[in-house]
């Protein structure tokens, strides 16, 4: 062949043959060979597959728990808070309905204690001499007496007694209306020549409401008693109920 030039381009053969790949598996020995091989390769793609399916089903299990907790919102470990809710309770009235204040009965002068009997604070009589053996001469042994209390004044009797001019009522206890107690109280009080008491003894009745119809006395306001027109001091009696 000739190009355009007139040179002869050379000719290059390919020749191509069928081979035929040796028979590995022809002899015994290579068939033993291959027997085992292919044995292997089927357990240890059966181990696989079963560690690959074990791992499968744990993802399948673990995503199904958490899929159940989201969806539920519940922990897997829950407490108990106990909570105290405060209960706003009505106001305890201080008067029960249909109750009333203490009243005050009727003023009158009373005489003044004998010389021989001397009231305590507490409206028992105080012996004056000192308590000795039986049929002894009552001399006292220790320490030496306290010094005797103010003697009660005695007064002759008023020409005009004592006039109550003002006089709040006693306040009734809390406690005394819860427990329903009613009653009277007597009082001997004192009143000063400007018509303020100054003394107040409780003498008789309910004494466990003594302290507040004393301490209601004690704020009272009188008109002084007369004696030949000019001011003294007077003991009078009052009585103080306290009723519901």
């Amino acid at each position: 062949m000739l190009s355009s030039a007139g040179m002869e381009r050379p000719h290059v053969m390919v020749s191509a043959y069928a081979v035929r790949p040796p028979d590995l598996f022809r002899s015994a020995g290579s068939k033993t060979f291959g027997r085992r091989f292919v044995e292997r390769a089927l357990v240890l793609s059966a181990v696989v597959h079963l560690v690959a399916a074990g791992l499968f089903r744990a993802a399948e299990e673990r995503s199904a728990r958490l899929g159940v907790q989201q969806m539920t919102g519940i922990p897997e470990q829950v407490h108990t808070v106990n909570v105290l809710v405060p209960v706003k309770l009505p106001p305890f009235p201080g008067r029960l309905p249909g109750s009333s204040r203490a009243r005050v009965g009727k003023i009158e002068p009373v005489p003044p204690p004998g010389p021989d009997v001397v009231l305590s604070e507490f409206g028992f009589p105080r012996n004056s001499q000192p308590i000795g053996p039986e049929g002894g001469p009552g001399t006292s042994h220790g320490a030496p007496n306290p010094p005797p209390p103010d003697p009660t004044p005695a007064f002759a009797g008023a020409d005009t007694p004592p006039q109550l001019v003002y006089a709040p009522k006693p306040a009734y206890p809390d406690w005394a209306i819860e427990a329903r107690v009613e009653g009277k109280v007597l009082l001997y009080v004192l009143v000063g020549k400007d018509g303020h008491p100054r003394k107040v003894i409780t003498t008789g009745g309910v004494r466990a409401l003594g302290e507040d119809a004393a301490r209601a006395v004690m704020r009272w306001t009188f008109r002084p008693g007369l004696s030949n027109g000019n001011p003294i001091e007077v003991w009078v009696e009052v009585p103080v109920v306290f009723r519901l």
